[in-house]
């Protein structure tokens, strides 16, 4: 079973099973291993603008076209802004607590399928914004990752740790000259 690295985390737990996947989105999985900021603000700036979206378009469309696959027409993403509190920014075995909530998340959102990319920053030196994005395969599968124990109970633990939080959605709507990325409204 091939597999890919698709997250910070490189245990086997972790991996995205390519072979789960529709061709379409082993295609996007592909092309986001090449996500990364274009902003060193991009935990506060416009998340289109921070990003490398217009090269990963071309490159699911590149492969997508190689292979012959049909391209995606719609990709969820979830943006994760956040300012952990300077107690907790602080406190080494909070910020351990904290990647291990976040890594059994992961872990958790990874089996139950649909999770295409997973990326988190680091947070900034003096104000310590910072932003987290998962790319999702569908509707579906990012509400079910998104209500999973391991994230329930990681939300409700860590709630309190941040001084300011913000979850934002988006759709990425590929077409055969075009795309667009646009609020995604439930």
């Amino acid at each position: 079973m091939t597999t890919l690295v698709s997250s910070p985390y490189v245990e086997q737990d972790h991996l995205l099973q390519l072979s789960k996947l529709q061709p379409e989105f082993q295609a996007t999985a592909h092309a986001l291993q090449t996500l990364r900021a274009t902003s060193p603000k991009y935990a506060v700036e416009d998340y289109i603008s921070s990003f490398n979206i217009n090269e990963i378009v071309e490159q699911i469309r590149a492969e997508a076209s190689h292979k012959g696959f049909p391209i995606p027409h719609l990709i969820y993403v979830i943006a994760f802004r956040s300012v952990l509190k300077p107690d907790i920014r602080s406190d080494p075995e909070k910020i351990n607590l904290l990647y291990e909530a976040d890594k059994q998340s992961h872990a958790e959102a990874n089996i139950l399928g649909g999770l295409l990319k997973y990326w988190y920053g680091e947070p900034d030196q003096k104000t310590g914004h910072n932003l987290a994005t998962c790319w999702w395969r569908s509707f579906e599968d990012a509400k079910k990752g998104g209500i999973g124990k391991a994230h329930r109970e990681s939300v409700s633990r860590t709630r309190d740790w941040y001084s300011y939080w913000k979850v934002e959605q988006y759709i990425l709507q590929i077409s055969e000259g075009d795309w667009q990325w646009k609020p995604w409204l439930q």
